[in-house]
């Protein structure tokens, strides 16, 4: 076969002539010439010594050095070209190699780069400057495609690219110096207008340059990582992307291990013991391990392994804390490398599953820093990691409890930067119930982050929430909820309060940004409160400043008003009363709403001090209930604005007040849109709604009267509605509030006055209520009297069908209109004790179940307002001569309805309404003294089989006996709730005791009269022991039962204080008898005996004074062990002690006293046992909640009737809820009715309580639950099968489980 013939140049001109054809352009011309033949030469079939001698003409030093642009392009390409056709021999020593190369680069650069500048490159350290004003030409609009012979420089970098002849340059002297010159360069002339092919073959040299090199000489490392520092903030930078794409394009060749060692020498250098400035270099460090992970993270393939180790630096604290920051915040991100169908997702947790667990395992790091660091990064990790989300979920929920506040905090603002997308569904409710949990946390800082997080997240789903979203409504609609429970338990700080005061004022409930949105406004806050549960309810009214404003529980306009007279305290005309009142306003505002009141005293004081009239006269304004809703907008930012302006340091301290004193929750401008709601409920929660504006109406009328002031018209035309009986309820309500707080402003119209007559004749019994008691205070005279004589005769007719508010409205009468009612008293008082109480009841149904009031027949409902009519009538005699003459027969009434367990007749039930009667008695002292025969009946509705029943009466006693305005006897009744079944009722028996003797210290200075109060009040609770019937006496069984009551109060009213002196009151006991029992010489005798006790049978049983004894023993034994469980010294009490000589009476002699008091009465194996009772502390929390479930032990007795006939087991509602605390009463009255609000303090705990106990399971029926007795007998069982081993057992493993800290040095979790 032939041979081919090989290609020649036939180029064969000289390139650099003289003369006619030295110039340049001929020289351009003919270096073109050659560049477009050496084009077409095919590489296998070049003969290459054709190509010698333009070789050698192209490095020639007056073509390389030339001053003409054209020619050294025309010349770079003719180079490459050769090197094209000469490979893969370069036809060139090193050194010329090199110096093309040079050449290469240096018009590359100088080309692309600005349009001609002959700048040579500058060195590295100016790059960054060059790069700006490269880009910033290039932004002016300057494209780089109108650079001069941008073809031949594309031509050049794309032979470069493809031929790779560059990989020549890894051989070269100066190598490296030289490939980090491509690199700078390169970077010198990317521009965001560069074609994308042209890019591609910039980044494919310098790949190939590095692949070549097998490793990355330091100047480039210096060039990466100065991109990566640079520009890390702006990845759009075209010099950055190159680097990125590079590094992207290399994997995992070459460029780690320099990574590596670039990373390892800063750690080596500035790791060990930091400075701050060392401290600063390290953080810089790892925030280019950031950058690059987010850019480039293969370059990070040996770093990783490193930053797991520092995880583990024992002693070095600084890299730990950065090292978690760092892979915290890799793995929280989910960066995406390449573009299109290239492009993948960086997971460095799956990668790397060691790392990911030694990071875990920071959670529980000695140093808070790194604890902190750890908490940090878990918002992304939650936000953008699905796979790991779970792990650090149950993680945080864990370390939500973490010894330091700063780490829980830390987890609450976590929470509360995550978007609520993220937050709804990729946050658990665990985890968001978990930061609940932390706004009743000690400490401030973490309340606040918790409060606050928590606040914005409900916000932010609002409008979800509106839109009954479920998984919203499920997710946050809770979060109002918890916050209102938190600020009214009994531990709540003032800090506390005021921050959840804040939360709801700007976040839940903030005013609206348009002042005319007073619907919407109003709408926003009725849904609120259709998520609340009856606790919350109760809080957000007191939130509202409605609560007590009645009473003058609010202090802001007091305050603007002292301000105004105190004129500065510059004016010595200024009298001392007014600074006196002044002080005392401080004061009282200071400790209310602040925890450092000492601060808020001084502010207060300075901010009247300052004597600005405007800022007092729009405090005056934000207080007043009687502005609009654009009032209260208006004078609350001018007022902030003032402050900001002119009292800058008082800011924080009047925020506050203007919080608390500003209508901003419900004002004047709710009125009607409450009423549009009341009148045409909307929504899928219409009916709700509905309900919760009629009761905000109500309450707003019960509370501030004058907020109705502006709407009577509206009110008038109300009232004649026919289909809403609600509607007119709240109406006829506020008319009559607003008429007798101002006369002036009520309603004088005879229309008015006439329908109000009807209501009160036929209309519901909470209208005639109240219709009643505006006819008492309107204009017309003589309408109370034509009323009671309607009443009268209507209630003569026995008409069942108008009974009921017949009875309601001559039950307001005889309090609101008692002259009127006396017309007609007698005979009215004679017909109820004649006619209506003793009518049989229609239902002869038996069960244990609750019924409401207006689920009750008739007759039975009728007997509900007999007995409050007999009540009503009672309270206005308390202060003639012949008052007790009065209330005699309702006490006995009332006493014999609470013995025969609330029947007048067999068959009807009222004991619950018999003894909150008794009770409102109980507030005028007269009638308060003559009820000791009552009283002790009264204690046995606490032990009722209903726990309704029990409940209610709890509440009421709540409600009413921690003021102190009773006789101290009543302090001691809630113990009586010792032995309940149900947790609730103990820990509301609880508070009430602690807020009695809290209470008793706070407002009785008599040293004597808090003595009867706190601590006398243990001898009347033994003395009520002795009279009950259900209790036995003979067993160490029923004595260990009857200390439960002692034990309870004991726990409640001890201190290390008063341990002597109760001790001795239980003492003194064996000095005295029991009044009414004869002690004569053969009862002391028989109380002496010293054979034992062996049924119930003996006659010593007989003796209520010596059950008395033995409790007085028992109650020692409690005590003194109350005292070594609290380490307490018992001394000799120095003062003298009281028994109370209405149920104590001395002894016959001295000598009977001794022998009492040195006589033992209990048995020796009841001695035995109560010598261990209570030595342990008190057992709280968990132990008591398990404790809950198994609490009864004995079934109580059955109490001796009269009646030989079966008793009805149906427990009666005393009235509806919403008639609470509508009565008014004179100034020895209550306030309150039969069943009102209860505080917060205990409805949130017992719930909690409750819900947590073993056991504790609840059998609901027409809204009771399941008998005491059922439940008690359940519990012997529970208790039987009980061993004492087990629980030993757990003890010691709780023991250790405490004694070790849950936080480690060195744990991967």
């Amino acid at each position: 076969m032939p041979r081919a013939v090989k290609q020649k140049l036939a180029f064969r001109e000289k390139l650099v002539q003289t003369g006619k054809g030295g110039g340049a352009d001929a020289l351009l011309r003919r270096l073109k010439n050659l560049f477009q033949e050496l084009v077409k030469l095919d590489q296998e079939q070049i003969d290459v010594k054709s190509l010698d001698s333009v070789r050698v003409q192209l490095v020639q030093r007056v073509i390389v050095f030339h001053k003409d642009r054209g020619v050294k392009a025309f010349a770079a390409c003719c180079l490459a070209e050769l090197l094209r056709l000469y490979a893969p021999d370069a036809p060139y020593t090193a050194d010329q190699l090199r110096d093309i190369f040079q050449f290469f680069i240096a018009q590359i650069v100088s080309g692309l780069k600005g349009h001609g500048s002959k700048a040579p490159i500058k060195k590295y350290d100016s790059q960054a400057t060059q790069q700006t004003q490269t880009q910033t030409q290039a932004t002016q609009g300057t494209r780089i495609t109108d650079a001069p012979y941008y073809t031949e420089y594309c031509h050049l970098i794309e032979s470069l690219a493809q031929i790779k002849s560059v990989v020549i340059i890894v051989d070269l002297p100066s190598a490296d110096d030289l490939i980090a010159r491509y690199f700078e360069g390169f970077c010198e002339i990317a521009r965001a207008d560069m074609n994308k092919s042209l890019l591609r073959n910039l980044v494919s040299i310098l790949v190939e340059l590095l692949l070549e090199a097998e490793r990355a000489p330091s100047g480039v490392m210096d060039v990466i990582i100065k991109q990566f520092e640079t520009y890390g903030s702006k990845p759009d930078t075209p010099s950055f992307q190159l680097i990125a794409d590079v590094c992207n394009r290399m994997g995992v060749k070459v460029l780690p291990p320099a990574v590596l060692a670039h990373f390892s020498d800063i750690q080596m250098t500035h790791g060990r013991d930091p400075s701050p400035t060392d401290l600063q270099t390290l953080k810089e460090s790892h925030e280019l391990v950031l950058t690059m992970f987010r850019n480039a993270p293969s370059l990070l393939v040996n770093v990783i392994p490193v930053l797991e180790e520092n995880l583990r630096a024992v002693e070095e604290v600084p890299l730990r804390q950065l090292s978690t920051e760092t892979l915290g915040t890799m793995f929280g991100e989910r960066p995406i490398i390449g573009k299109g169908v290239e492009s993948f997702v960086v997971l460095i947790a799956k990668a790397y599953p060691a790392t990911w667990r030694a990071w875990l395992g920071r959670k529980v790091d000695k140093a808070l820093a790194v604890r902190l660091a750890w908490v940090q990064a878990t918002g992304k990790i939650i936000a953008n990691q699905p796979d790991l989300r779970g792990e650090v979920e149950a993680d945080l929920v864990e370390r939500v409890q973490d010894s330091d506040e700063r780490v829980r905090a830390a987890i609450c603002k976590v929470l509360g930067s995550l978007s609520y997308e993220t937050a709804l569904h990729h946050v658990s409710d665990q985890l968001l119930h978990a930061v609940g949990g932390r706004v009743s946390d000690k400490k401030p800082l973490v309340r606040n982050e918790a409060i606050n997080s928590l606040a914005k997240l409900w916000g932010l789903a609002y409008e979800a929430i509106e839109s009954t979203e479920e998984d919203a409504i499920r997710h946050f609609g809770w979060i109002p909820q918890e916050m209102l429970h938190a600020i009214f338990r009994k531990d709540v700080t003032v800090d506390l309060r005021s921050q959840v005061n804040a939360a709801f004022k700007n976040v839940i409930l903030p005013l609206p940004s348009k002042p005319d949105d007073e619907q919407v406004w109003v709408d926003r806050f009725l849904l609120v409160a259709a998520h609340l549960d009856e606790s919350a309810l109760a809080g957000l009214e007191r939130l509202t400043g409605l609560k007590g404003y009645a009473k003058g529980s609010s202090p802001y306009s007091a305050f603007a008003d002292a301000c105004d007279e105190f004129n500065g305290g510059t004016d010595e005309s200024v009298d001392k009363s007014v600074k006196t009142r002044l002080s005392y306003i401080v004061e009282a505002i200071s400790r209310m709403l602040f925890n450092d009141h000492e601060k808020a005293r001084k502010d207060l004081e300075a901010f009247a001090e300052a004597n600005d009239k405007k800022l007092y006269k729009l405090l005056r304004t934000m207080a007043d209930p009687q502005s609009n809703l654009r009032t209260i907008i208006k004078s609350r930012n001018e007022f902030l604005r003032r402050v900001e302006q002119s009292y800058s340091n008082l800011l924080d301290v009047l925020s506050v007040v203007v919080d608390h004193a500003a209508w901003v929750i419900i004002n004047q401008s709710s009125i009607p849109c409450l009423i549009r709601r009341l009148q045409k409920p909307e929504g899928p929660n219409a009916e709700r709604v509905g309900a919760l504006s009629a009761r905000f109406l109500t309450f707003v009328a019960k509370e501030c009267a004058p907020m109705y002031k502006d709407h009577i018209d509206e009110l008038k035309i109300i009232i004649n509605d026919r289909r809403n009986n609600t509607l007119v309820e709240v109406a006829v309500q506020a008319l009559a509030v607003v008429t007798k707080w101002n006369p002036e402003s009520g309603p004088s119209d005879k229309r008015v006055i006439e329908r109000a007559m009807t209501l009160s004749l036929s209309g519901t019994p909470r209208q005639a209520k109240f219709a009643s008691r505006f006819i008492s205070v309107c204009s017309d005279g003589n309408a109370s009297q034509r009323l009671v004589d309607s009443l009268w005769d209507q209630l003569r007719t026995g008409d069942e069908e108008i009974i009921l508010p017949t009875l309601s409205s001559l039950a307001e009468l005889a309090l609101s209109a008692s002259v009127a009612f006396r017309s007609h008293g007698d005979d009215i008082i004679q017909n109820i004790l004649g006619d209506v109480m003793l009518r049989p009841s229609e239902d002869e149904t038996e069960d244990d179940k609750w019924a409401d009031e207006d689920q009750l027949p008739v007759r039975d409902r009728a007997k509900l307002y007999g007995i409050k009519v007999l009540t009503h009538n009672s309270l206005p005699w308390c202060k003639l001569p012949d008052a007790l003459d009065h209330v005699r027969p309702v006490l006995a009434l009332l006493n014999d309805l609470m013995k025969n367990d609330g029947r007048v007749t067999d068959e009807t039930n009222e004991g619950l309404r018999a003894a909150c009667s008794i009770l409102k008695l109980a507030n005028v002292r007269l009638y308060d003294k003559a009820m000791s025969e009552s009283f002790v009946n009264v204690s046995f509705i606490l032990q009722d089989v209903n726990f309704t029943v029990r409940n209610l009466f709890l509440k009421k006693l709540f409600a009413v006996v921690p003021s102190q305005r009773l006789l101290p006897r009543w302090n001691a009744l809630p113990a009586f709730a010792a032995q309940d079944p149900e947790m609730e009722n103990i820990l509301l028996a609880r508070t009430i005791i602690r807020a009695c003797v809290n209470n008793a210290r706070k407002l009785r200075d008599d040293p004597d009269d808090m003595k009867d109060r706190i601590e006398v009040p243990v001898a009347r609770l033994l003395h009520l022991l002795t009279q009950h019937p259900d209790l036995g006496w003979s067993s160490l069984n029923e004595l260990k039962d009857i200390a439960k009551f002692i034990e309870l109060y004991v726990e409640c009213v001890a201190t290390s204080q008063n341990v002597t002196l109760l001790f001795t009151v239980v003492g003194k006991l064996k000095t005295v008898c029991v009044v009414g029992e004869q002690m004569d010489a053969e009862k002391v005798s028989l109380l002496l005996s010293d054979r034992p006790l062996v049924d119930d049978d003996d006659e010593r049983h007989t003796s209520a004074t010596y059950h008395l004894y033995m409790l007085s023993e028992l109650a020692q034994m409690i005590i003194r062990n109350r005292a070594h469980a609290g380490q307490w010294n018992l001394t000799m009490y120095p003062g003298k002690v009281r028994m109370p000589n209405d149920i104590f009476a001395n002894l016959p002699s001295v000598d009977v006293q001794q022998k009492m008091a040195r006589h033992t009465f209990l048995s020796e194996d009841v001695q035995v046992w109560a010598k261990s009772f209570g030595r342990r502390t008190h057992v709280t929390g968990q132990t008591r909640r398990a404790a809950a479930g198994t609490s009864p032990v004995k079934e109580p007795r059955k109490r001796r009737r009269a009646s030989t006939k079966s008793p009805r087991k149906r427990r009666r509602s005393s009235r509806r809820d919403d008639d609470d605390g509508d009565d008014e009463t004179s100034d020895e009255e209550t306030t309150e009715d039969d069943e009102g609000d209860v505080d917060m303090a205990t409805a949130s705990e017992a719930e909690t309580e409750e819900e947590e106990a073993n056991g504790a399971e609840a059998v609901v029926g027409r809204g009771g639950r399941r008998s005491a007795k059922t439940k008690a007998q359940k519990a012997v069982t529970r208790k039987a099968k009980r061993a004492s081993a087990p629980k030993k057992k757990k003890a010691a493993q709780r023991s250790v489980t405490q004694s070790e800290s849950d936080l480690t040095e060195l744990s991967d979790g």
